[in-house]
């Protein structure tokens, strides 16, 4: 039983190793979030400014420069989400939430009809 005599220096050992563990795991969980807020800001200087009529309700868009499936409305504080799995699979997804509108890409002039949005706010 020789190894009795170095357990309060391994324990120590281990303690340090966990410490050097969680302060990395930390660093690691803050540089994610840091990055990923600077990646989803839609920067209206450079993004794709769209045209979206759903209805008789017309909305003018910001959203980043690569295709995006958000985008923040200039003129108010909604956001239009596309709902991507509603374009594959409509079936799953219940009418109250999605609505189809009309949208032109008014940066490069293209135009799609029938795209569903998810509606914000509905029950």
């Amino acid at each position: 039983m020789r190894d009795s005599g170095n357990r309060p220096a391994l324990f120590a050992r281990s303690l340090r190793t966990v410490k050097r563990a969680i302060a990395a795991a930390f660093a690691a969980v803050i540089a994610t979030l840091l990055v990923g807020a600077a990646g989803a800001s839609a920067d209206t200087s450079t993004g794709f400014v769209l045209r979206i009529t759903c209805g008789s309700e017309t909305a003018t868009i910001v959203s980043q420069t690569s295709p995006a499936a958000v985008g923040q409305d200039l003129s108010s504080t909604r956001v239009f989400v596309v709902a991507v799995g509603a374009l594959f699979a409509p079936e799953r997804f219940p009418a109250e939430k999605v609505m189809l509108c009309d949208f032109e890409n008014l940066t490069t002039g293209s135009s799609f009809e029938d795209f569903p949005f998810l509606i914000t706010g509905a029950p």
